[in-house]
């Protein structure tokens, strides 16, 4: 059944191209095309992902197929498609079959009447795929998708196969379902002792040890309605992300918080922090209050040991 069905895919192809005259004679490249699966490695940490198959350099096209084989235990496809503006996206679809039982898929267009075929380089095909194999969290497992080297093609308008090159992709998949760790959440100055217009430095620990930090963000704001944000940038010498809210003025209530992704789009989020901006004058009071109380205190003592009490 499969290998009728196959055979069913690459005869409607042929025949809607045979439907042509053949006036259009094949025309000879220097540069061979090329047949790519991009990205051509990487490493996935979300259960399903997509690849591009693109071709460069073609020359004539007046037809194409690809046939794509992958692990049938690790993997299932669950689409395929050409995008709309792709310029191989040919008058006659071949068709589109997945087996995800037996590993493979396939796709193809084809021209129709008498017209010549198309030169350059465009997308074929995208592809999309989920990871089916049951692994635990923080394993890993790696697969390759390929191309059939004789099922894929590239046809001139005389029906002949043109060279090409074929490049397949190698990956790994790893699970992670856990969000980054973030600790010690600390800002500078401390948050009862922000002074009018004085910047705040917000530092925090965030770590994964599985997919990697992807990136840390801090949302600020002072009316609990409009929110800004900045992103965390990690000080190699503190090893702490860390990011500044601008000053502000006097008896402003800052609320912030922290978020942290990793490369598998897991996200942590931390509870709102808050201070209170204080004048500048509270400041100098204080300092001026506790240096005259000094001064009272010596002050009083001299007296005593001037005057000492008599029994």
């Amino acid at each position: 059944m499969m290998g009728k069905k196959v055979f069913f895919i690459e005869l409607l192809l042929l025949s809607f191209a045979i439907l042509a005259h053949n006036v259009f004679p094949a025309k000879s490249s220097d540069t061979e095309a090329i047949i790519s699966i991009t990205p051509e490695t990487q490493t996935f940490y979300k259960p399903t992902f997509t690849v591009i198959v693109s071709v460069t350099n073609a020359t004539n096209v007046y037809a194409w197929q690809i046939r794509i084989h992958f692990n049938a235990t690790i993997l299932n496809c669950t689409e395929v498609y050409t995008p709309d503006d792709s310029i191989f996206k040919l008058e006659q679809l071949a068709g589109i079959y997945i087996d995800n039982d037996a590993g493979y898929l396939m796709t193809g267009y084809s021209r129709m009447g008498d017209v010549p075929g198309i030169n350059g380089s465009d997308i074929l095909a995208v592809i999309t795929f989920e990871i089916k194999a049951a692994i635990e969290e923080g394993e890993s497992i790696p697969f390759d998708l390929s191309f059939h080297p004789t099922l894929t093609y590239l046809l001139n308008p005389n029906l002949e196969e043109m060279p090409i090159t074929l490049v397949g992709g190698a990956y790994t998949y790893i699970k992670d379902t856990t969000p980054p760790t973030i600790v010690s959440v600390t800002q500078s100055p401390p948050p009862d002792n922000v002074q009018e217009d004085q910047e705040v430095i917000v530092q925090v620990n965030v770590t994964d040890v599985t997919s990697g930090v992807k990136n840390v963000t801090l949302y600020y704001t002072t009316d609990g309605q409009t929110w800004g944000s900045k992103s965390m940038v990690f000080n190699e010498t503190s090893e702490l992300y860390e990011a500044r809210i601008d000053g502000r003025t006097a008896g402003a209530i800052v609320k912030y918080y922290i978020t942290a992704y990793d490369y598998a789009g897991n996200v942590a989020e931390t509870s709102q922090y808050t201070y209170t901006v204080i004048p500048e004058f509270t400041h100098a009071f204080l300092l001026t209050f506790t240096a005259t109380t000094l001064l009272l205190v010596f002050a009083l003592k001299a007296f005593k040991v001037k005057n000492p009490c008599k029994h």
